[in-house]
């Protein structure tokens, strides 16, 4: 069977595996594809179908899978869902490095240089999760929700953001409709300013014109609404 996504070409099954079929005037390759992150070289995310470099010596083979990016705002249950995903579908999840990166330099660790690094280490850990992906791979965030907190936090964003367009298959956009938990690594107290950063997060999805869906409700709501979302990106494998 074959599935038609907004950016991505086709994808069908065979005997032999899952194949991506290129959409008219895409150009293809075999070999691995690299992109710039504010001007250092780092592997893609490998797309369905598609060979790409991963981040050991060898440049693994990796295994065809869909990606699938928790968003939205903080204390929205990202992380809690996420986890909950990969024990549904049997798959791993590329974690939240911005969390690592504020816990190892604090909160006001929050200049461009930092969103930069919190770039590179979100990136080195979704390719090195890749490698262990079945079917699909669940993304903690990505670069489109660093994007907003650079904007936020260092009140700017390297333009390296804009150009970004290595998206996942599906963003499952997480409301604000749970209350707002200090962790100790958050920053929007204040019910206000909260509603703002969610709104930022839908423009920015809505700009960009991503595929994505909204999760909200309790969290078992939550959990059944992003496994229903999942399940039906992956059906066209069944």
């Amino acid at each position: 069977s074959a599935r038609s996504h907004s950016t991505r070409g086709r994808y069908s099954r065979s005997r032999s595996g899952i194949h991506r079929v290129a959409a008219a005037g895409e150009a293809t390759s075999s070999t691995p594809t690299v992109t710039r992150a504010f001007g250092w070289p780092v592997w893609l995310v490998p797309a369905p179908g598609e060979v790409w470099g991963a981040l050991v010596d060898n440049r693994s083979l990796l295994p065809p899978h869909f990606r699938v990016t928790l968003f939205g705002a903080e204390s929205t249950g990202k992380t809690t869902l996420a986890a909950q995903l990969a024990r549904h579908f049997d798959t791993v999840v590329a974690p939240e490095f911005g969390r690592f990166h504020t816990e190892a330099f604090g909160a006001d660790a929050a200049s461009p240089e930092d969103m930069r690094q919190i770039v590179m280490g979100h990136l080195a850990g979704a390719a090195a999760a890749s490698l262990r992906a079945n079917r699909v791979l669940i993304e903690d965030t990505d670069p489109v929700l660093t994007a907003i907190w650079s904007d936020t936090l260092a009140g700017s964003r390297d333009p390296w953001f804009d150009a970004f367009r290595n998206y996942p298959d599906l963003y499952l956009f997480c409301d604000i409709d749970l209350p707002w938990v200090d962790d100790g690594t958050r920053y929007f107290s204040d019910p206000e300013d909260r509603r703002k950063f969610h709104l930022a997060c839908e423009r920015e999805l809505v700009t960009r014109g991503v595929r994505f869906v909204r999760i909200s409700g309790a969290p078992e709501q939550r959990r059944a609404k992003a496994v229903e979302a999942v399940e039906d990106l992956l059906r066209p494998l069944h």
